[in-house]
């Protein structure tokens, strides 16, 4: 079994998929052919699938998305399998899709979704490594379909200032009272926490769609641009 995992580009398949809590099989090639074409790609995951490390799901229109088993986790460490509910399944391909879009971001040299491991007193959903004036910084990326609670909310927020793995977070968010309230409680915690704290809305935001570039903003007690914060 184990050279099975190290030869042929397995590995790196493996790998890639790690990145990832769960990604459409087609996204997951594009993002890296692995030098290899499509119909080749698709043989490599079959056989991944057999071995137990990788399984798939069928989504709407029969997409097919990749997610690790818990075995493909003991080869893989950082990343974990997917926990099959409806909630979770939105939540996380929305996740997939933020982190792969933000990415392609000519600031933004690597992301992924799965970011754990480190023994962190908090985890976001994905992590952006992103570069302006020279300077590197990590970027969080919390996904929030849903309303939280404000203390819960508030919580995390001091969590996120109190950390030294995160240099900013990024709540994207689809609705707008959500925006409204978060805005609320972030304008109620101190400069500290503020400073690092950042708030996107995107009313159109899907597992599929994301339109960051021309989303409304928050940062600082400011509205602006995507441009105006991580733009050189």
């Amino acid at each position: 079994m184990t050279s099975f995992h190290l030869v042929d580009g397995y590995i790196d398949i493996l790998s890639e998929v790690g990145r990832w809590k769960i990604i459409p099989m087609r996204g997951l090639y594009e993002l890296n052919s692995f030098g290899i074409q499509y119909a080749t790609f698709c043989r490599k995951i079959k056989k991944l699938e057999s071995e137990g490390l990788v399984r798939s799901i069928l989504g709407n229109n029969k997409r097919k998305f990749i997610t690790l088993t818990n075995k493909g986790t003991e080869v893989c460490p950082y990343g974990v399998s997917f926990d099959d509910l409806e909630d979770s399944l939105n939540h996380d391909l929305t996740a997939t899709n933020i982190v792969t879009k933000l990415i392609e971001y000519k600031n933004f040299k690597t992301g992924q979704v799965q970011c754990f491991g480190r023994g962190l007193d908090v985890e976001p959903d994905g992590l952006i490594f992103g570069q302006k004036n020279g300077r590197e910084y990590s970027l969080a990326i919390e996904v929030e379909l849903h309303q939280k609670s404000k203390s819960r909310v508030s919580d995390k927020l001091i969590k996120y200032a109190n950390s030294v793995y995160y240099s900013y977070v990024i709540y994207i968010l689809n609705k707008e009272s959500t925006y409204r309230a978060y805005k609320m409680i972030l304008e109620s915690m101190n400069d500290e926490v503020r400073r690092k704290v950042i708030l996107l809305f995107d009313i159109n935001l899907t597992p599929t769609r994301f339109n960051f570039k021309d989303a409304q903003c928050l940062f600082q007690g400011k509205n602006v641009s995507f441009e105006d914060i991580f733009g050189e």
